[in-house]
């Protein structure tokens, strides 16, 4: 029989390695999909949001009122309009930056200073530092970060300042630790390694003093990262007994005290912390040996697979699979298994992409079968992905046994990689278990997890297969019921497959009922009207054209049902689909607007 359809399609998507090498695979999503909803391709108009200028003027002369409330408000409106959008504001930073700068109340100050934030006026930068030093934390929150993002330097003198003051609020001391490490400030090297080896000082902002130095410096600062990651449990006191471990965060610093050096001294430390028994050390680590020598990460990578923390799994996963060999898919196997959904995902994409290789299709096939053929839920779940995806036919026997699995994953993902195989000699099977899923897929009786969804999947299979036995079984999806939409969507959708360019008129009679039927309480369900009119066109049902056309002006293209109906007046009679429009959406309700 031949095949209607091929695997179903799935999109490449950028889960692109952070790490650059030799070879950067990527990921491919394994999703489960519905094809009803491509085939055929409905795209939904494309929107955009319409700006009024009428409103500049009113918020202008908002700025110059005496009273203090309506200066706020028009303040705060045009940050919200900014970040919305909105362009021609230009004209507005002038009056915000005097407002910064002399007005008498400060909450009007710190919403202007947010506005010029929010509009990017960095040519407002030093009336913002000044604004900042005046008007406390709240407006150093505001503005400071900002400051550093532009890599402006005109609040350097107050950050330094601010480092050497014993009462500086922490909150400033973050913003000041962090300007300084952005805007490259090597005045600030000192402070900055005082404030990382003062034992009384906040972890939170030693910390971030070792990562704005690293961010200074490229050189010199081993010394002291030795120093930090030999330091004993309390930093700065002596080291009573050897067996002391070393502290965590002397460790974690030194990591980020070396992100710019390249010497042998720090390669070697990094190498070491690449394998610290403190996860969040060793991920930082090993990150920054990948860029140093990719070959040190890998081995160590390698070793880092089996590891208990999920995200240094991940890294670890994702640096284990660049060389793209056969080497890699076995090493990393097992971890289509792992108990972290991100890491098994990760494997199973990037093993669907390694398969393209001629050299490794083999390799990842053999991986695929071990894993399906075991008992780890996780595992065969992504198994089936895999195996699906790459059209392995002689998995499709295990895949029919799975969908009986105990674990709703495992059964819809075995359901969804039979339709991707579809497999002609076992469309029997298929409908014969689906025939005992069918009573199932009532929620109102036997609400469960899998059962819409395994329907849907095996419905649109028959559809793709146009496969006439299945047409007793999915009209009774097609009356008005309790059953699941998306099972009764999927069976329409494949009736009209099955009955393509044959309109079958009893059939097409009921389709045109359920895509009409917009009055009755409750009226049926879009997705359930959208299929209706897809299969009619299908069909070729040329008998229920008025009713058609009907929903294309009712609907509108606006909504799926009613490019639905215009797609199956354009098939039936050629007429053209009509034109998509931008649908564009008035933004009202602003703080003074015109009437």
């Amino acid at each position: 029989m031949p095949r209607f359809f091929g695997p179903s399609s799935r999109a490449l998507v950028g889960l692109a390695l952070a790490l650059a090498g030799p070879c950067l695979a990527r990921a491919v999503d394994l999703a489960i999909d519905e094809v009803e909803w491509r085939d055929p391709d409905l795209p939904a108009p494309p929107s955009q949001l319409r700006f009024s200028k009428s409103v500049v003027p009113l918020w202008r002369q908002a700025l110059a009122r005496q009273d203090a409330e309506p200066r706020r408000l028009a303040c705060d409106t045009i940050g919200l309009a900014a970040g919305r959008g909105m362009t021609g504001l230009d004209e507005l930073v002038a009056p915000l930056s005097a407002i910064v700068a002399d007005d008498p109340d400060p909450l009007v100050r710190r919403a202007a200073a947010g506005a010029l934030v929010a509009l990017d006026a960095r040519g407002a930068a030093d009336v913002l530092a000044k604004a900042a030093a005046r008007d406390g934390v709240v407006a150093a929150a505001i503005v400071e970060p900002a400051l550093a993002r532009w890599g402006s330097t005109v609040a350097t003198q107050p950050w330094l300042d601010r480092l050497s003051a014993a009462d500086t609020p922490p909150a400033l001391v973050a913003l000041a630790v962090d300007g300084l490490g952005r805007t490259g400030a090597e005045a600030a090297a000192e402070p900055l390694e005082r404030l990382l080896l003062d034992a009384d000082a906040r972890p939170e902002q030693r910390l971030a003093a070792a990562r704005a130095l690293g961010r200074i410096r490229d050189a010199g600062l081993v010394p002291l990262a030795e120093r930090l990651a030999a330091s004993p449990a309390r930093p700065g006191g002596p080291r009573a007994d050897p067996r002391t471990p070393p502290d965590l965060l002397g460790r974690l610093a030194a990591v980020r005290l070396l992100a710019r050096h390249a010497d042998a001294a720090a390669l070697a430390l990094v190498t070491r912390l690449a394998e610290d028994t403190e996860p969040t050390v060793a991920a930082e680590a090993l990150e920054r040996l990948d860029a140093l020598d990719a070959g040190a990460a890998l081995a160590i990578a390698r070793r880092s697979l089996a590891g208990p923390d999920a995200a240094l799994r991940l890294l670890a996963a994702r640096l284990a699979v660049r060389p793209a060999d056969a080497d890699a898919v076995e090493r990393v196997k097992h971890l289509l298994s792992d108990r972290n959904p991100p890491v098994r995902r990760f494997v199973a994409g990037t093993l669907a992409d390694f398969a393209t290789r001629p050299e490794l299709h083999g390799p990842v096939i053999a991986a695929g079968s071990e894993v399906l053929g075991g008992d780890d839920w996780r595992g065969l779940e992504q198994a089936a992905l895999l195996l699906g995806h790459l059209d392995h036919e002689p998995s499709g026997d295990r895949l029919l046994a799975l969908l009986d699995h105990s674990r709703p994953e495992v059964a819809i993902a075995a359901a969804w990689g039979l339709k991707a195989l579809a497999i002609p000699e076992m469309l029997p099977r298929i409908l014969t278990y689906a025939e005992a899923l069918a009573p199932r897929v009532d929620p109102a009786k036997q609400p469960t997890e899998v059962t819409g969804a395994q329907a849907t999947q095996l419905f649109e299979l028959f559809g793709m297969t146009r496969y006439a036995p299945a047409d007793t079984l999915l009209r009774r999806f097609v009356p008005k019921s309790q059953l699941d939409t998306r099972a009764r969507a999927a069976a329409i959708w494949a009736l009209g497959w099955i009955h393509a360019d044959n309109p079958d008129e009893e059939l097409a009679e009921q389709l045109a009922e359920r895509l009409a039927d917009t009055t009755s309480l409750p009226p049926e369900m879009p997705a359930v009207r959208t299929q209706s009119a897809v299969a009619l066109g299908r069909m070729g049902a040329r008998s229920q054209l008025r009713t058609l056309e009907q929903f294309v002006d009712a609907d509108g293209i606006g909504v799926p049902s009613g490019r639905a109906s215009a797609w199956a007046v354009e098939r039936l009679t050629g007429k053209p689909y009509p034109e998509i429009p931008t649908i564009t959406t008035g933004i009202r309700g602003w703080f003074l607007e015109p009437p």
